[in-house]
């Protein structure tokens, strides 16, 4: 892929500390097939990462902001308007943290998903995500993680991705 940006600093702070600010676009090589990586705009609302604690952690916090966003690979993801709200993610040996995923409108499994909201928590190597609530089509979405998804990197993602979910149609 290539990156590029309009505006984008990046602040390394006396401390130790690093602060992102500013957009950035992924892009396909014009010969390279669309589907297979991630494409689309981000912007960094800032996104702050900590200096190193005693004991070599980091934490990061902040906002990423994604347009027209589409993942690629396995996650099943595409034209993501929506944001990460990154509270807290404790970074190092036993990583985790707290944050909310808001999709605006996304197609994800090829269904259009608006309007959704999801607080996720992640502790000891396990990603929960607690009540979700939004729109799917011209019905409603709720869900839940009632088991916690438990995997690593890509994976990781890919199996919140999965998360079961019960959708209506409102008008029967």
């Amino acid at each position: 892929r290539r990156i590029s940006s309009e505006a984008l600093t990046i602040d390394a702070r006396a401390d130790g500390g690093l602060r992102f600010e500013g957009d950035l676009v992924l892009v396909a090589p014009k010969d390279e097939a669309p589907g297979d990586a991630a494409r689309g705009g981000l912007e960094l609302r800032p996104l702050v990462l900590s200096p190193e604690d005693a004991a070599g952690r980091r934490t990061l916090s902040g906002r990423v902001v994604f347009q027209g966003f589409t993942f690629g690979g396995d996650l099943p993801i595409e034209e993501l308007d929506g944001e990460v709200r990154i509270d807290r993610l404790l970074l190092g040996d036993d990583p985790g943290g707290r944050g909310t995923i808001t999709i605006q409108q996304a197609k994800l499994f090829d269904l259009t998903v608006k309007d959704a909201t999801i607080p996720i928590h992640w502790e000891s190597g396990i990603l929960r995500a607690d009540r979700l609530a939004g729109t799917l089509a011209a019905g409603t979405l709720q869900g839940w993680s009632d088991t916690a998804v438990s995997a690593e990197g890509e994976q990781q993602l890919a199996a919140l991705a999965r998360l079961a979910f019960i959708a209506h149609d409102d008008a029967a």
